[in-house]
């Protein structure tokens, strides 16, 4: 069985690159960090991965949300937000996307790979 290609879209480099190595760890391929909704996009529509981990707050016009949003008119593709505002759980925007999860920063390894688990197809 080949590994799931995982999009990670976080303007935080370090978090980015911890999300990676996790990631890589586990068996996962991530295709690419995208740090702006505008790349989450672009590279979502190139390489049409099997998930994407989602910050909300991110660099350029376009949040995670917004990204989303766009992404999910085009592709079904699972997305679990990953955000440090608990305000956003409740956001009728976020709500709209059909997220797997919202998860919130400091988020623990074990539910984040449940959660990832749980999102994927078998």
């Amino acid at each position: 069985m080949k590994p799931a290609n995982i999009l990670i879209v976080e303007d935080e480099t370090i978090v980015g690159m911890d999300l990676k190595l996790k990631l890589q760890s586990r068996g996962y391929n991530v295709l690419e960090t995208a740090s702006t909704g505008q790349e989450a996009i672009e590279i979502s529509n190139k390489y049409n991965p099997d998930l994407i981990l989602m910050d909300i707050i991110l660099d350029g016009n376009i949040d995670g949300i917004e990204a989303a949003s766009q992404i999910s008119t085009r592709q079904q593709i699972p997305i679990i937000y990953i955000t440090g505002n608990s305000d956003f759980v409740i956001d009728e925007r976020l709500l709209a996307t059909q997220p797997v999860e919202v998860l919130i920063k400091p988020v623990h390894d074990l539910q984040l790979f449940e959660i990832i688990k749980q999102a994927l197809p078998n």
